[in-house]
């Protein structure tokens, strides 16, 4: 019986289960198979002598000790973290508002007419890409409640953002420092 079919046999023997005979007789004549079994032998005892890890007392009470430390900074909590995180969006959303409002007629009137010819035409693509939008979600625009849900999603993708952040940017995201 070649290595790799007696191997193969010995990985499917469920624990406990006595290992075939031909794997056997294999083993006595081959040093690598014989030691496969003396592997397998020993992993299949593993469990029983060999200890649970544990935590020590004297561990246990330094990360509780950490852990209140952690807890009792100021501003330190999911409830805080949440609220700069909406703080956040709250003022790119009123940002990204107020540019969408008032920055085509601004640019309008301080820019010559080449400059204004040269932006739009950098900037069609753009326009296309939301003129598409605009049709696909003009219908939900259009009724008061799905002009409602889409202000909310944008503004809980935009805390998201910010959550995500503030997460990514902070080794202890509710201990309040950075």
């Amino acid at each position: 019986m070649p290595c790799p079919d007696v191997l193969r046999l010995l990985d499917e023997c469920e624990p406990g289960e006595p290992v075939p005979e031909a794997f056997l007789a294999h083993a006595r004549e081959c040093p690598s198979c014989a030691f496969a079994l003396r592997l397998h032998r020993t992993l299949q005892t593993a469990p029983q002598w060999a200890p649970l890890p544990g935590m020590g007392a004297a561990a246990r009470g330094r990360v509780m000790a950490k852990a209140r430390r952690i807890a009792g900074r100021s501003g330190a909590g999911p409830l805080a973290w949440l609220l700069e995180s909406a703080l956040g969006a709250s003022m790119v959303a009123v940002a990204v508002g107020a540019a969408g409002t008032l920055l085509p007629s601004t640019l309008h009137e301080l820019l010559p007419p080449p400059a204004w010819k040269t932006l739009v035409d950098l900037l069609a693509p753009l326009t296309a890409f939301w003129a598409g939008l605009s049709e696909a979600f003009g219908p939900l625009a259009a009724n008061p409640a799905g002009l409602t849900l889409m202000a909310a999603t944008g503004f809980l993708v935009l805390m998201a953002a910010f959550a995500s952040l503030r997460l990514l940017a902070v080794k202890e995201p509710f201990a309040g420092g950075r």
